[in-house]
């Protein structure tokens, strides 16, 4: 896999806990991706950048910090 600088295995001890929730199909979460943000824009403008075709929730532990809609998908032209 290779390595994305805004992406983390596991946070630090009080370290932010970022979480985008990937959705899929109904809305259904599919996955989850610990980012690591120093600010809430920060985590926003991250989910802004790996929405996918379905959408994401983003969440700082308890606190949602939005919801990202499906980036449409173009097919190779």
């Amino acid at each position: 896999m290779p390595d994305e600088p805004f992406i983390i295995d596991h946070p630090a001890p009080g370290q932010r806990t970022d979480r985008a929730f990937v959705l899929g199909v109904g809305g259904a979460i599919r996955s989850a991706i610990v980012l690591e943000a120093e600010t809430d824009e920060h985590a926003r403008s991250i989910a802004t950048t790996i929405a996918t075709a379905f959408g994401l929730d983003l969440w700082e532990r308890a606190l949602h910090l939005g919801s990202f809609p499906p980036r449409p998908t173009y097919p190779d032209i």
